[in-house]
């Protein structure tokens, strides 16, 4: 990702998710927590908006972790900032 970086994520039941993004070094750069809704594509911005000291400008190039966890899952993928 550059400026921006969203996934979508279906579900086939209604839960709660918590989106951990986690630099190289393994500190947590951003957490949220949203809910899933049952059949549905959920799309997500990570980092949020919200958090205007961890958006994608201000964060700097390299490899982070993306981790998607719920009860039931858990989901981890590596992300690259350019």
């Amino acid at each position: 990702f550059t400026q921006t970086f969203s996934f979508d994520f279906f579900s086939e039941t209604n839960q709660n998710i918590d989106v951990t993004l986690i630099d190289i070094m393994g500190k947590i750069i951003d957490k949220e927590t949203h809910t899933l809704i049952n059949g549905s594509i959920n799309t997500f911005n990570i980092p949020s908006s919200n958090n205007l000291s961890n958006s994608p400008s201000v964060l700097s190039k390299g490899v982070y972790i993306l981790q998607i966890k719920s009860d039931s899952f858990v989901f981890t993928r590596k992300v690259v900032k350019l």
